[in-house]
């Protein structure tokens, strides 16, 4: 999406409910999945994996839409799931011969080789139903007098009484909705529960309220933040006009993706010390240091994403000590997997 007006009406729904002060509104939805997550893993803690996604994903679709989810197999996780999975090896570079050679996007689906024409009308679909379908529920509830409390609702209500809102408002707001370690020794993870023991006891579970004395936690979920990229394949984009930043300069309509930029941000010896590429919490307990912002891109970081982040971590290390499964070391190595997502 080139930037203007179109982007600026993006932007500014989603500042709105999740990037400004309305971030706090989310955090009963946070904290009561956060308690659902420990249920979880109290029953079955191999299962680690799957009960966080489920966490972040229900999390993530009733805040958003107000659609509650099932406890298994819920049709709009599952929906979110394959349509990321797809999306994951249709971005990796080089999957597919078309990568390579761009004259095959003309060759019909039917002929030997053209999987990918079916496995893209395939991904394509799923991805408009990924945007599609929550957002049908939440206009039939609103329909029925009995759609809960998320931010589509709120968007569309603020709709319906701007008489001067632009015609398309509904479809920015359709799109403006569907984007949403091993430790190294135990000593950090000693020292995150000797804290949390302190500030919170054992009579009753982390809140928000006791980040501000959380400074060893805090600095953990900034260290994770900048240590590896959740999503070190950023999407390209283009310069809209001449922008120069010392002595580089870019035209207008050169292309750039945000991948090197962002991983040399935030392995900088300059901004965090000695060291970058080693996970190092102290490195935020010193004063001065810069927070990891950029993890969430070049734009305004996510205070939704951080709120969760800092309630997962610091409910799990308050109720759990993560150890290796039975018979299996601790990692020595830190490996990630490749593509959009790592």
């Amino acid at each position: 999406m080139p930037y203007g007006e179109r982007w600026r009406k993006h932007r500014q729904i989603l500042n709105k409910q999740f990037l400004s002060s309305a971030h706090t509104f989310w955090r009963s939805g946070q904290s009561k999945y956060t308690k659902d997550l420990l249920q979880r893993l109290l029953v079955s803690p191999g299962a680690f994996s799957a009960h966080i996604r489920q966490a972040a994903g229900a999390l993530i679709l009733e805040s958003t839409y107000g659609i509650t989810v099932l406890p298994e197999n819920d049709p709009y996780l599952n929906l979110a799931e394959a349509t990321m999975t797809i999306l994951a090896r249709v971005t990796q570079p080089g999957a597919f011969l078309v990568d390579v050679l761009p004259i095959l996007k003309y060759v019909p689906e039917w002929m030997p080789g053209a999987g990918f024409q079916k496995e893209a009308k395939a991904g394509r679909k799923m991805m408009l139903d990924t945007v599609e379908v929550p957002f049908k529920a939440v206009k039939d509830m609103l329909s029925s007098g009995d759609a809960p409390s998320s931010a589509t609702a709120a968007m569309l209500d603020d709709l319906e009484v701007d008489s001067d809102a632009a015609p398309d408002q509904e479809q920015v707001i359709r799109n403006g909705s569907s984007k949403r370690i091993c430790w190294r020794c135990g000593y950090v993870q000693s020292t995150a529960q000797k804290t949390l023991d302190k500030v919170v006891g054992l009579d009753r579970f982390p809140t928000f309220e006791d980040r501000q004395n959380l400074p060893y936690i805090t600095a953990l979920c900034k260290e994770v933040l900048r240590w590896h990229l959740v999503a070190p394949l950023a999407f390209p984009h283009r310069f809209h006009r001449m922008t120069s930043l010392g002595i580089i300069s870019s035209p207008q309509g050169h292309l750039y993706s945000e991948m090197r930029g962002l991983m040399e941000l935030l392995h900088s010896e300059t901004a965090y010390g000695p060291d970058p590429d080693k996970f190092r919490l102290e490195r935020f307990l010193v004063e001065g240091v810069k927070d990891p912002e950029h993890a969430f891109g070049f734009g305004k970081s996510s205070r939704f994403a951080q709120d969760v982040l800092f309630m997962f971590i610091a409910s799990i290390l308050h109720s759990f000590t993560i150890k290796p499964a039975p018979g299996k070391g601790c990692p020595t190595e830190d490996t990630f997997i490749s593509g959009l997502m790592s």
